[in-house]
């Protein structure tokens, strides 16, 4: 969703680099095409908050039982819910920075002159 989303992003803004003032259909379909995929994208963040107050409550259960001692089974799933805790960790930081530059960019096409935004700041076109 992320990368798509700059992708869009990137076309719009050179899009409108290149139009006039005033904004097309097109491109006022496209914007809304953004605003959905934003409202999408935080969703999915909100998601991964969601599984990570499973994983806090999972935790704490763990750490007061100490029935849990020896039962492989129930190890074995805690590990597995650590592991995938984990890995939506990091994907969730990687959405969650995709996101924030996606916003940036989306700021830099009714902000910067030439409606381009990069990692240094608005990109002047020649």
């Amino acid at each position: 969703n992320v990368a798509q989303l700059n992708l869009q992003l990137t076309m719009l803004a050179i899009s409108r680099a290149t139009a006039d003032s005033s904004m097309s259909l097109a491109e006022i379909q496209v914007f809304v095409s953004l605003v959905t995929s934003f409202f999408l994208t935080v969703i999915k963040l909100k998601e991964a908050f969601f599984f990570f107050s499973f994983y806090n409550m999972v935790k704490k259960a763990e750490e007061k039982e100490d029935d849990w001692t020896g039962d492989e089974e129930a190890e074995e799933r805690f590990d597995g819910i650590c592991a995938v805790a984990i890995r939506i960790g990091a994907v969730a930081f990687l959405l969650a920075l995709g996101l924030i530059y996606a916003f940036l960019k989306l700021v830099a096409i009714f902000y910067c002159d030439d409606c381009l935004f990069n990692l240094t700041g608005c990109v002047h076109l020649v």
